[in-house]
């Protein structure tokens, strides 16, 4: 906003720029890299208490598209719940995973929104429009455990895995 200013959308730009030149001058794929964006607020959540912050998903997109890269994955917290969300592109198909780690560090858990039936929504089953022609697909959710994520990143995959507090990992 105008109180803020543009400093914040302009450096993740510069990032996302340096980000495909990098991968481009790696013609022969020797030094692979991910690009994990990562937020405090979620572009997308199902949280009861929390909204989903379609302004951030439209800075982060316009970023996008002005460098020509993509994330291969984005990492929020703010919602106190965990939540994992694949977005699937129009323009290429390409699937883009939203991790929402908000379940470690606050007292609270949220909740699930309920749908005018009174359900929570069922992952793998539930899909719905991101405002921009893009599908958004709820993979997983937990509202009931407090967790944190750890991520293994190698040159061919990026690992996921919402540990709750007993220690039991569950790869997503």
């Amino acid at each position: 906003n105008e109180q803020i200013g543009q400093d914040q959308v302009n450096f993740l730009t510069a990032q996302l720029q340096a980000a495909l030149a990098a991968r481009q001058a790696d013609t022969q794929n020797q030094n692979p890299q991910a690009l994990i964006i990562a937020v405090h607020h979620p572009p997308f959540t199902g949280s009861s208490q929390h909204f989903p912050s379609a302004t951030m998903l439209a800075q982060i997109d316009t970023c996008c598209q002005q460098a020509g890269i993509w994330p291969d994955i984005v990492l929020s917290g703010h919602s106190h719940l965990y939540e994992r969300y694949t977005r699937v592109m129009k323009s290429d198909g390409r699937q883009i995973p939203y991790v929402v780690a908000g379940n470690g560090g606050y007292y609270n858990l949220s909740k699930m929104k309920l749908n005018a039936a009174g359900q929570k929504p069922a992952p793998g089953q539930h899909s719905e429009p991101d405002g921009q022609g893009n599908t958004i697909n709820l993979d997983a959710y937990n509202e009931t455990d407090f967790g944190f994520l750890r991520l293994t990143v190698n040159a061919t995959r990026i690992l996921v895995e919402s540990l709750g507090i007993t220690g039991t990992p569950t790869t997503t």
